[in-house]
């Protein structure tokens, strides 16, 4: 089995508070609707450290994060997809468009299937 250190590192551009908030934050929500067939797993910050994975759902891809207090901050990332590259789109597409929170959001169920969008049905959403 891979470990993190067969994945490319590099050195992480998002801050540890601007990306582990709380799991039902909007933020969290736009990168979930943007970025699709991933999970994300934030563990509880232990002796100043904290991992964030993240899982293709649907292929072998991976990324680790490891965020720790006062040290610089380095992420690993495998597979087929580059998801922490993903993740960090869809957080920049948020800030962009004005940090919006859930009520800014909407879904459109038609018989062609469903569409998230922001704002209004006719803007392109996540």
């Amino acid at each position: 089995m891979a470990g993190v250190n067969d994945g490319d590192k590099r050195p992480a551009d998002v801050a540890e508070e601007q990306f582990t908030g709380g799991k039902f934050d909007p933020d969290h929500f736009a990168v979930g609707l943007r970025v699709r067939d991933m999970c994300l797993s934030i563990a509880d910050k232990r002796g100043g450290s904290r991992p964030v994975w993240l899982y293709g759902l649907t292929d072998k891809s991976w990324a680790c994060v490891w965020f720790m207090d006062g040290a610089a901050t380095n992420v690993w990332q495998a597979g087929p997809r580059r998801l922490w590259d993903e993740a960090g789109a869809a957080y920049a597409w948020w800030v962009d468009n004005g940090r919006p929170g859930h009520g800014r959001f909407g879904l459109t169920v038609a018989p062609d299937g469903t569409r998230a969008w922001l704002d209004t049905r006719t803007t392109p959403g996540p």
